[in-house]
Parts: C-alpha cells; sequence; structure tokens
C-alpha cells in the first residue's frame, strides 16, 4: 500500500509543480494577433518608429532616442464599463527594449499621460465597444522587443498576460 502511496503523492506533486511554473509563462503572440484576456481583445495593429527629429510626431527626439507610436484596435468583452485614463495605459502598458547603453538590461517604457497629454482614447470602454488608440512612448536608442499588456498591473518585465513580438 505504501508505494501505491508514495506514487501518488509523487504525481500530485509533479502535477501541482507543472501547474504553477505554467502561470509565469508569457502568452506571446505575432504582431496584429488579438489577444482575449477576459475582459479585452487587443489587437495591436501599426507601428511606427521615428529615429530622426524629422519625423518624429509628438516628440522631438535627440540624436539617440526613438518614438514609437503603436495603434491598437481594444474591445470590451466584459459586462461592466471600462475605465481608460492614465492609470490604465500606464498600468497595463509597456514596450520592453533594451537601450545601446545599458547593453543585456532590458526596461519598459509606459505612456504616462500625466507628463504629457497626448491624443489617445481616454474615457470610459462601455460593454461590447471597440476603439482604436495608440500607445506612444518614447525610447533610448536600441532594439524594441515586444509590446506587453497586464490588466493587473505587470512588475518591470517578469510578469504580464500577453505580449506581441516587435519585428
Amino acid at each position: 500500500m505504501k508505494p501505491f502511496f508514495n506514487i501518488f503523492v509523487l504525481i500530485f506533486l509533479s502535477t501541482v509543480l507543472t501547474g504553477c511554473q505554467g502561470e509565469d509563462q508569457i502568452n506571446e503572440l505575432d504582431w496584429g494577433e488579438t489577444a482575449e484576456t477576459g475582459t479585452l481583445e487587443i489587437t495591436p495593429t501599426d507601428i511606427q518608429v521615428n529615429r530622426d527629429h524629422d519625423e518624429t510626431v509628438f516628440w522631438d527626439v535627440s540624436e539617440s532616442g526613438q518614438e514609437v507610436i503603436i495603434d491598437l484596435e481594444i474591445k470590451n468583452m466584459s459586462d461592466s464599463v471600462v475605465i481608460m485614463d492614465r492609470d490604465f495605459y500606464y498600468e497595463s502598458f509597456g514596450v520592453l527594449h533594451e537601450e545601446d547603453v545599458m547593453e543585456g538590461e532590458i526596461t519598459v517604457a509606459r505612456m504616462d499621460l500625466d507628463i504629457m497629454p497626448l491624443p489617445v482614447y481616454q474615457d470610459d470602454l462601455d460593454e461590447g465597444a471597440s476603439i482604436e488608440t495608440q500607445i506612444i512612448v518614447v525610447v533610448d536608442e536600441g532594439e524594441l522587443f515586444s509590446l506587453a499588456f497586464d490588466a493587473d498591473g505587470y512588475s518591470e518585465n517578469e510578469s504580464y498576460e500577453v505580449s506581441w513580438a516587435i519585428e
């Protein structure tokens, strides 16, 4: 009887540990794919990276900067209104990148509407409603990796619901 108990415990622990590891996995999608997060459907539709101050739309970037403009389609799939304000954008979205001057260190750039008011959708998103909006950030020159989203706000580059590779 004891060998069966030991096998049962081993299988149970393996299942629990596998389940815990699965929670840390990131749902990585290709650009343009729609993510269903439970409350929202999010689709990045376009990206524009401006490196020359003559090309920039919102900021006059220096020689070592990049203005990143990401077009999004967002649909509210929940049974309640989603408030799309500064906190929603700042806490939920980020652009993962590696700056040339900090090689090997991936950081997250966020859009902060308190620092720079931008022409993005800021209002209630009613149940079933869809909008087109943007994420706009400025980062130092370097490699862009992905757009990341997490409804609960993510801690730097460790844990988020979904990401889209920037190619």
